[in-house]
Protein backbone atom coordinates (compact mmCIF):
# COMPACT_ATOMS: atom_id res chain seq x y z
CA UNK A 1 0.00 0.00 0.00
CA UNK A 2 1.19 3.35 -0.76
CA UNK A 3 0.52 6.12 1.45
CA UNK A 4 1.31 10.30 1.48
CA UNK A 5 2.04 10.66 4.94
CA UNK A 6 0.59 14.22 5.35
CA UNK A 7 -2.94 13.82 4.14
CA UNK A 8 -6.32 15.34 5.97
CA UNK A 9 -7.65 13.61 8.52
CA UNK A 10 -5.74 10.63 8.57
CA UNK A 11 -1.99 10.63 8.30
CA UNK A 12 -0.41 8.41 6.28
CA UNK A 13 1.90 7.65 9.66
CA UNK A 14 -1.57 7.28 11.55
CA UNK A 15 -2.86 4.94 9.22
CA UNK A 16 0.57 3.12 9.04
CA UNK A 17 0.14 2.78 12.77
CA UNK A 18 -3.82 1.08 11.68
CA UNK A 19 -2.66 -0.77 9.15
CA UNK A 20 0.47 -2.52 11.22
CA UNK A 21 -2.08 -3.03 13.92
CA UNK A 22 -4.52 -4.82 11.75
CA UNK A 23 -2.10 -7.13 9.17
CA UNK A 24 1.00 -6.66 10.86
CA UNK A 25 3.63 -7.40 8.38
CA UNK A 26 1.84 -9.55 5.90
CA UNK A 27 1.26 -6.15 3.56
CA UNK A 28 4.38 -3.97 2.46
CA UNK A 29 3.69 0.06 3.30
CA UNK A 30 5.20 2.24 1.25
CA UNK A 31 5.73 6.05 2.41
CA UNK A 32 4.75 8.61 -0.74
CA UNK A 33 5.82 12.27 0.42
CA UNK A 34 7.15 16.09 -1.07
CA UNK A 35 8.29 16.90 2.42
CA UNK A 36 11.93 17.11 3.03
CA UNK A 37 13.58 13.69 2.34
CA UNK A 38 15.22 13.42 5.47
CA UNK A 39 13.13 13.73 8.49
CA UNK A 40 10.23 12.25 6.30
CA UNK A 41 11.93 9.17 5.41
CA UNK A 42 12.85 8.90 9.81
CA UNK A 43 9.40 9.27 10.60
CA UNK A 44 8.02 7.10 8.13
CA UNK A 45 10.18 4.50 8.85
CA UNK A 46 9.83 5.07 12.37
CA UNK A 47 5.86 4.64 11.65
CA UNK A 48 6.27 1.25 10.27
CA UNK A 49 6.80 2.03 6.51
CA UNK A 50 9.13 -0.73 4.50
CA UNK A 51 10.32 2.09 2.19
CA UNK A 52 9.82 5.46 1.43
CA UNK A 53 9.60 7.22 -1.86
CA UNK A 54 9.96 11.14 -2.22
CA UNK A 55 7.47 13.20 -4.69
CA UNK A 56 8.19 13.08 -7.91
CA UNK A 57 8.77 9.76 -8.64
CA UNK A 58 8.67 7.46 -11.78
CA UNK A 59 6.16 4.41 -11.53
CA UNK A 60 9.38 2.65 -12.20
CA UNK A 61 10.88 3.68 -8.76
CA UNK A 62 7.79 2.41 -7.19
CA UNK A 63 7.86 -0.71 -9.45
CA UNK A 64 11.81 -1.22 -8.24
CA UNK A 65 10.39 -1.63 -4.41
CA UNK A 66 7.66 -3.69 -4.33
CA UNK A 67 9.44 -7.15 -5.80
CA UNK A 68 13.74 -7.78 -6.48
CA UNK A 69 12.74 -9.53 -9.26
CA UNK A 70 10.97 -6.70 -10.86
CA UNK A 71 13.54 -4.31 -9.92
CA UNK A 72 16.59 -6.63 -11.18
CA UNK A 73 14.13 -6.31 -14.74
CA UNK A 74 13.34 -2.64 -14.47
CA UNK A 75 17.20 -2.16 -13.65
CA UNK A 76 18.08 -4.37 -17.21
CA UNK A 77 15.73 -2.28 -18.79
CA UNK A 78 18.01 0.70 -17.94
CA UNK A 79 20.84 0.00 -18.75
CA UNK A 80 19.80 -1.16 -22.21
CA UNK A 81 17.48 2.05 -22.67
CA UNK A 82 21.56 4.05 -21.97
CA UNK A 83 23.35 1.68 -24.48
CA UNK A 84 20.74 2.62 -26.56
CA UNK A 85 21.15 6.42 -26.04
CA UNK A 86 24.28 6.44 -26.01
CA UNK A 87 24.49 4.61 -29.50
CA UNK A 88 22.76 7.26 -30.94
CA UNK A 89 25.22 9.81 -29.59
CA UNK A 90 28.24 7.98 -31.11
CA UNK A 91 26.25 7.59 -34.50
CA UNK A 92 25.40 11.77 -34.90
CA UNK A 93 29.18 11.63 -33.01
CA UNK A 94 30.47 9.73 -36.33
CA UNK A 95 27.97 11.02 -38.84
CA UNK A 96 29.18 14.77 -37.79
CA UNK A 97 33.01 13.94 -37.93
CA UNK A 98 32.56 12.64 -41.24
CA UNK A 99 30.56 15.34 -42.69
CA UNK A 100 33.59 17.72 -41.41
CA UNK A 101 36.09 15.60 -43.26
CA UNK A 102 33.95 15.78 -46.62
CA UNK A 103 34.21 19.40 -46.70
CA UNK A 104 31.16 19.98 -49.04
CA UNK A 105 29.43 22.44 -47.51
CA UNK A 106 25.60 21.16 -48.09
CA UNK A 107 26.57 18.21 -46.93
CA UNK A 108 27.50 19.43 -43.78
CA UNK A 109 24.76 22.01 -43.58
CA UNK A 110 22.40 18.56 -44.08
CA UNK A 111 24.34 16.28 -41.59
CA UNK A 112 24.08 19.20 -38.78
CA UNK A 113 20.48 19.71 -39.38
CA UNK A 114 19.91 16.19 -38.74
CA UNK A 115 21.72 16.13 -36.09
CA UNK A 116 20.30 18.96 -34.44
CA UNK A 117 17.04 16.97 -34.68
CA UNK A 118 18.67 13.91 -32.70
CA UNK A 119 20.31 16.17 -29.74
CA UNK A 120 16.56 17.32 -29.14
CA UNK A 121 15.34 13.78 -29.12
CA UNK A 122 17.86 12.32 -27.31
CA UNK A 123 18.10 15.11 -24.50
CA UNK A 124 14.48 14.25 -24.43
CA UNK A 125 14.93 10.52 -23.67
CA UNK A 126 17.27 11.12 -21.32
CA UNK A 127 14.76 13.55 -19.25
CA UNK A 128 12.00 10.92 -20.02
CA UNK A 129 13.31 7.32 -19.33
CA UNK A 130 14.13 6.05 -16.24
CA UNK A 131 18.04 5.22 -16.59
CA UNK A 132 20.34 5.12 -12.97
CA UNK A 133 21.87 8.52 -12.40
CA UNK A 134 26.01 7.40 -12.85
CA UNK A 135 24.83 6.54 -16.58
CA UNK A 136 22.57 9.83 -16.68
CA UNK A 137 25.15 11.78 -15.90
CA UNK A 138 27.82 10.43 -18.52
CA UNK A 139 24.81 10.71 -21.25
CA UNK A 140 24.82 14.62 -20.43
CA UNK A 141 27.98 14.56 -20.62
CA UNK A 142 28.33 13.22 -23.96
CA UNK A 143 25.45 14.70 -25.24
CA UNK A 144 26.91 18.22 -24.06
CA UNK A 145 30.23 16.97 -25.87
CA UNK A 146 27.81 16.81 -29.46
CA UNK A 147 26.47 20.03 -28.81
CA UNK A 148 29.99 21.57 -29.04
CA UNK A 149 31.22 19.45 -31.76
CA UNK A 150 27.96 20.67 -33.51
CA UNK A 151 27.62 24.25 -32.26
CA UNK A 152 31.82 25.08 -32.21
CA UNK A 153 31.30 28.38 -30.72
CA UNK A 154 28.31 30.59 -29.70
CA UNK A 155 25.68 30.21 -32.48
CA UNK A 156 27.52 28.62 -34.93
CA UNK A 157 27.23 25.07 -36.61
CA UNK A 158 29.36 22.91 -38.56
CA UNK A 159 28.12 24.15 -41.89
CA UNK A 160 29.02 27.74 -41.00
CA UNK A 161 32.31 26.98 -40.30
CA UNK A 162 33.17 25.17 -43.62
Amino acid sequence: MVLDLYMPRLSGLEAAGVLRARFGRTIQLVAYSAWPAGEARKRALEAGFDAFIPKPSTPEDLLMIVSPEVRATIERSMEVNARQIALQLDLCKSYLQQAVQMREREAVHMVSRLIEERIHSIGERIVRQTVPGDLRDELQANLESLRRGLYGGPGETASQDE
